[in-house]
């Protein structure tokens, strides 16, 4: 649980890093759903692709699933004590050699595979198609803080936009993320600066305020990092 806090803050700070020198939006919002994978323990959870190509192509699964475990396995216990220097390093470019041909191989596999129908996206992140797809129920707005800088990533059904939310300080976010609410003035406080810092201004943008859209839309609003904590859906 420790490693994962840790990790969430690092995909936090690599969205920030990937806006901050310029990538698109989209390429940061595919850091952050690499990054959810890894906190949610499913880099490795390809059940369901590995499910499927068995199903149309045995062969390349068995070839695949034998490779991946190659990879995965620990390297050799060395049991006698009194092994030798020589002998330790032979066994360690042995290691080394055999992990190698592994790694050329398991690319060479998924190479096979992407090739075969329906599965060009075999292990990849979603297409940018996709992405714009999970929209269809409303926005999507990610929001992300960090040290380095504070945005909101939009994504609509048809595009993915960032802006950024200065008025939304990693300093303040600590701060309140440290306090008890146990009374309503404080927590109006807070609602209040989440409103104007975070919620207004992505409001404004998807053009939802200040004219009045009826029926009320509907917006799914996900936190990255410490803004993962915070009650948005209340501002």
């Amino acid at each position: 649980q420790h490693i994962l806090a840790k990790l969430t803050g690092l995909v936090s700070l690599a969205v920030s890093v990937s806006l901050e020198v310029g990538n698109l939006p989209l390429e940061a919002l595919r850091l952050q759903e690499l990054g959810r994978s890894v906190t949610n323990g499913q880099l490795l959870d390809y059940r369901s692709d590995i499910s499927d190509l068995g199903e149309h192509y045995p062969v390349l699964a068995k070839e695949f699933d034998s490779l991946r475990q190659d990879l995965d396995s620990p390297l050799p216990a060395l049991d006698s004590v009194d092994i030798s220097i020589n002998q330790l390093k032979f066994a360690e470019a042995s290691t080394i050699r055999r992990r190698n041909q592994a790694a050329k191989g398991f690319e060479n596999i998924l190479l096979q595979i992407r090739q075969k129908p329906g599965f060009q996206n075999f292990l990849l992140a979603q297409s940018e198609a996709e992405l714009l797809s999970a929209a269809q129920g409303g926005p999507i707005v990610l929001l992300n803080v960090t040290a380095l800088r504070s945005d909101a990533i939009l994504v609509t059904t048809t595009n993915v936009t960032s802006i950024g939310l200065p008025k939304l300080s990693y300093a303040l976010l600590h701060k309140y993320s440290d306090i008890k609410f146990d009374n309503n003035e404080l927590m109006r406080e807070f609602l209040a600066w989440l409103w104007k810092g975070a919620v207004l201004p992505v409001l404004q943008e998807l053009g939802f305020y200040p004219k009045i859209v009826n029926p009320l839309p509907r917006i799914w609003w996900i936190g990255v990092g410490l803004m993962a904590k915070v009650p948005v859906h209340a501002a």
